[in-house]
């Protein structure tokens, strides 16, 4: 077991296309996360610019032949593959969303791993549909009323983990100042990993939430007939600072092809 989990964590983003039936948030630390990210609704188009204010460079549409996001540029007829750090996902890999590394008069920049220089999108063509641009906290905390149902759903079906390479200290109270009850440990390469945690998010204040840490402990035999023989070891509650000042989720969701 400890075996096949060290090989998971070595190759994230292949995880991140394969069945994840235990629910397991494997951190997705690399690339230029930013502060939020654009989501495009199925079936509709986003035009992309060079800069802000500048000449238009194709659009971005979800395929029904490739099953996710590509993008078209005005000069070839060919979809191009959209780098996977530039994305993040909610659920399920069929939820993408991609990545706003900095906003500048109006335009958020995207793509920044796929072009050297990224490309632009302008706010005024979000406005002028729904369900566009998010801010991490929103998609962690939203109303569901106030999020698409297709969104909604990515948030129902992930289960929560820390979104960091080591660990996120669980406090009393929503401070920084505030006793530390433990560090929250991610499911990344450096845990151990008999162990797996969860978070349960009770409530939230400002970018902090009070949540219910699960951790699950694998048996040093498993059970073969089951897909996830994790048994409860432990829970903990308290506060996790869940957005970093910059902007960037300490918590996020598990991915799957489900």
């Amino acid at each position: 077991m400890r075996i096949l989990f060290s090989c998971y964590f070595t190759v994230i983003f292949a995880i991140l296309q394969a069945e994840n039936p235990c629910g397991i948030m494997f951190p997705q630390t690399k690339g230029i996360w930013g502060k939020s990210c654009i989501w495009i609704k199925r079936g509709e188009s986003l035009k992309t610019y060079d800069s802000p204010n500048g000449q238009v460079t194709g659009n971005l549409k979800f395929s029904e032949k490739y099953w996710n996001l590509r993008y078209n540029p005005d000069t070839s007829s060919k979809q191009i593959w959209i780098d996977e750090l530039d994305k993040v996902w909610i659920g399920s890999n069929s939820i993408e969303l991609l990545r706003v590394s900095e906003t500048n008069s109006g335009y958020h920049k995207i793509m920044n791993s796929t072009f050297s220089n990224g490309l632009w999108i302008n706010s005024k063509d979000i406005d002028e549909q729904k369900y566009f641009h998010f801010s991490y906290q929103e998609l962690l905390f939203g109303k569901k009323e106030e999020l698409p149902k297709e969104i909604n759903w990515g948030r129902e079906y992930g289960r929560i983990g820390v979104n960091l390479e080591n660990c996120l200290n669980l406090r009393e109270s929503p401070s920084i100042k505030s006793k530390i009850i433990t560090c929250v440990p991610s499911n990344g390469i450096k845990h151990d990993s008999r162990f797996v945690t969860h978070v349960e998010v009770i409530k939230s204040q400002d970018k902090w939430a009070y949540v219910n840490v699960i951790t699950n402990k694998y048996p040093s035999t498993p059970d073969e007939d089951s897909e996830c023989p994790s048994k409860l070891y432990r829970q903990q509650k308290g506060w996790l600072k869940a957005i970093g000042d910059d902007g960037y989720p300490n918590i996020w969701y598990s991915v799957t092809t489900y």
